[in-house]
């Protein structure tokens, strides 16, 4: 069984030679992955200064849906990404349909910075990959906004991050902790498509 995530502004995954994905418990995944999500704007959004881009360019959209599922612990994980990733503060909007798709607008800010900062979130680099995933589309916007007093048409990039569970025991009683990685990291994962859209308009 596969387990699929869309969203709009892509977010990749994490872990590299330089940095490892922590392992958290469920309750906290949500919050780390909304935590990284956020820094990574903020990193990407100091990068793109050098463009002066207009006002149009203030907002990006991720796009989080779920199209398939994994059983157990697991798959209640990766449920809780989706039910839960606009809890954390930093969003102008989201959009919500039956528990499947969560549609959130951030503010591409220097301002999400401080998420940097926070103890819940996966190192960069390599991030959970939203960084990576602008820079894919980082020559078209440059090239654009060049020609035109920094208005854009919107860009797209997409990507997909694992999702790991490992079963650790004390006294006897094993739990499930949890790391997010780039496609291919871990054998054992479920699996989450991301699309990225910026900028995401009004």
């Amino acid at each position: 069984m596969r387990f699929f995530i869309g969203v709009s502004f892509i977010f990749f995954a994490v872990s590299s030679a330089n940095a490892q994905s922590p392992k958290v418990p469920k309750e906290l995944l949500p919050l780390t992955v909304a935590n990284s999500i956020k820094c990574e704007i903020g990193e990407a959004a100091v990068a793109f200064r050098r463009y002066h881009l207009s006002a149009t360019l203030s907002r990006v959209k991720v796009t989080v849906t779920n199209s398939g599922a994994y059983s157990g612990s697991l798959g209640l994980a990766i449920s809780s990404i989706v039910a839960n990733l606009f809890k954390f503060g930093g969003s102008v909007s989201r959009t919500t349909t039956d528990g499947n798709v969560t549609a959130i607008t951030y503010n591409f800010s220097s301002k999400q910075l401080p998420n940097c900062s926070k103890r819940n979130r996966v190192p960069t680099p390599p991030g959970i990959g939203i960084g990576d995933c602008l820079a894919k589309i980082e020559p078209a916007i440059a090239l654009q906004a060049r020609g035109n007093d920094g208005t854009v048409q919107s860009q797209t990039c997409t990507g997909q991050i694992d999702v790991k569970e490992d079963v650790q025991g004390s006294g006897g009683i094993p739990t499930s902790v949890f790391s997010v990685g780039p496609t291919g990291e871990f054998f054992h994962t479920g699996s989450l498509k991301l699309e990225v859209l910026l900028p995401a308009g009004p």
